[in-house]
């Protein structure tokens, strides 16, 4: 029985929100607003499986880019996790507007081979493959990306 409830469980249902969380379509479509509400709230997700937070932010992740370290190639610290295309990260810079790109601190670095093959293989698309691999992956930190000279 027990199996059969987690099996009907929506997804939303594991994420377990924080106690003031409220959903995107709370925000009535400042998505400023409720990528600052989530950022409020980051020690939510911090030493939790990235699938938390994206269960919670609700925004479909589009594209990503990883980063090394610059002290060791051979691995990689962070994700930066992008909710626009690229034609629509272009039209929102040259509207001098911010993108809302969030970047993942890994609790642990990864294998930069892993991270680095994976990218190629998707061109940095978010697909199945990707989400499988980083929804698994401990959160250490949540920054927002920061764009200088939007304004």
């Amino acid at each position: 029985m027990a199996i059969l409830l987690l099996a009907c469980s929506t997804k939303q249902d594991l994420s377990k929100h924080y106690t003031n969380y409220e959903p995107l379509k709370k925000f009535k479509g400042d998505t400023a607003a409720f990528i600052t509400s989530i950022l409020a709230n980051k020690n939510h997700y911090i030493g939790k499986p990235l699938n938390t937070l994206l269960l919670d932010l609700s925004i479909p992740v589009k594209r990503f880019t990883t980063a090394g370290s610059h002290k060791d190639i051979t691995i990689s610290t962070d994700i930066t996790i992008k909710f626009y295309n690229s034609t629509e990260i272009d039209r929102k810079f040259a509207k001098k507007q911010d993108p809302f790109s969030l970047i993942v601190v890994w609790e642990k670095p990864l294998d930069a081979k892993k991270t680095d093959s994976i990218a190629l293989k998707s061109l940095y698309r978010w697909t199945p493959e990707v989400e499988a691999y980083f929804n698994r992956q401990i959160v250490g930190d949540i920054v927002k990306s920061g764009y200088n000279g939007l304004k």
